[in-house]
């Protein structure tokens, strides 16, 4: 979003109610504004299209989109919350006529936080390993939660984690790339063959444009995604980008091939990325707590196979039964172990409340 931009919607009043106060981020599309709520007396973040991309159908689309999946969510406390939503209509004055011309936007108002794990990142080791983990669940939480509606996200990375604050959470935000697989699509099958996320932290399949709209396929590129976020958690960089160096390239490589060569060739790249892997991994060992570097790593592994198919756990977990790729509790529980192991005041509350358990279904017999 230009400064010009930027400068217009902070004289504007969304809804006669949402004034936007300071400027917090631009991406493709949209800008996002810190405003105040005139009615409820509190701070919102305010997402609003680009003027430039106004007048195009599938930016409105794919926002409209986001906004719709947000209030299909709603009530789910580790996906970020919409508040308000709709269109804005800024009137921009014409010069030459001395008029004013109304170009109508559409904006969306959600809770604010404070930064985003990207954010935390960047503090290095004072970014604490509980906290690292306690925040991770809770995007993993959020996923979970989206899943449980079949809505896929397709685009988690740190900078799309939020954290807030009072209490200090973690949720997913930023559904532009999502969605929700018990509805037609919304963009043509290609979009889908390339994920519509960053190719930085994209699954390999997409890669070699081997996505599909099929939604079990979409939910395990979801959990590549969640393995790339405890990669980046642990050494701040995108484990796509630096297996394959250059994650665009290949996509402009294959995107030239017939498509039954970029199959054949996609089975053929397997071994080679599980190998081109071990660097990674050895590098995010190196910065995991030694009591859970084997458990972490081991966890990383299965979640960024190469492989969609392999990204489950193969034998029945504590639950009894194998997950399918639209259940994430086996995923929440391995994180709750890592937990304990670096907490002990987890693991006391977990030992105290297994000890409850026990005497309790004693003292029913």
């Amino acid at each position: 979003m230009e400064a010009s931009e930027i400068t217009l919607f902070l004289s504007e009043t969304l809804a006669g109610r949402y004034r936007p106060a300071s400027h917090l981020a631009s991406g493709a599309f949209s800008g996002v504004f810190v405003a105040h709520d005139t009615v409820a007396g509190i701070p919102v973040a305010a997402k609003i299209l680009k003027l430039s991309q106004a007048g195009r159908p599938e930016a409105r689309q794919e926002f409209q989109g986001e906004v719709e999946l947000l209030r299909k969510l709603n009530g789910c406390d580790r996906v970020i919350g919409l508040l308000d939503g709709g269109e804005h209509v800024v009137n921009l004055s014409h010069s030459p006529s001395g008029g004013n011309i109304p170009v109508a936007t559409e904006y969306a108002v959600l809770e604010l936080a404070a930064g985003s794990l990207a954010d935390l990142i960047l503090y290095g080791n004072a970014f604490k390993w509980p906290d690292r983990l306690r925040l991770y669940r809770d995007v993993v939480k959020g996923v979970h939660q989206m899943h449980l509606k079949k809505i896929v996200h397709r685009d988690v990375k740190a900078e799309n984690g939020l954290v807030t604050e009072r209490p200090t959470v973690g949720k997913i935000a930023d559904l532009g790339r999502a969605h929700d697989t018990s509805e037609p699509p919304r963009f043509p099958v290609e979009a889908y063959l390339l994920g519509r996320g960053d190719a930085r932290f994209a699954p390999y399949e997409f890669l070699w444009l081997q996505g599909t709209q099929h939604p079990e396929d979409q939910a395990r590129a979801d959990l590549y995604l969640l393995g790339s976020l405890l990669f980046e958690i642990a050494t701040g960089v995108a484990l796509t980008a630096l297996v394959t160096v250059n994650p665009t390239g290949v996509i402009h490589a294959n995107a030239a091939l017939p498509e039954a060569q970029r199959e054949r060739d996609w089975i053929a790249s397997i071994p080679t990325l599980r190998d081109a892997a071990l660097p990674a991994r050895e590098s995010f060992a190196r910065e995991i707590p030694p009591v859970i570097r084997d458990r972490a790593t081991g966890l990383l592994e299965l979640l960024t196979d190469p492989d969609p198919a392999r990204r489950l756990p193969t034998r029945a977990g504590a639950c009894g039964y194998a997950p399918d790729p639209w259940d994430l509790q086996w995923l929440l529980a391995r994180i709750d172990g890592l937990r304990r192991a670096i907490d002990p005041e987890l693991r006391k509350q977990y030992l105290n409340s297994r000890s409850a358990v026990k005497h309790g279904r004693q003292r029913a017999r």
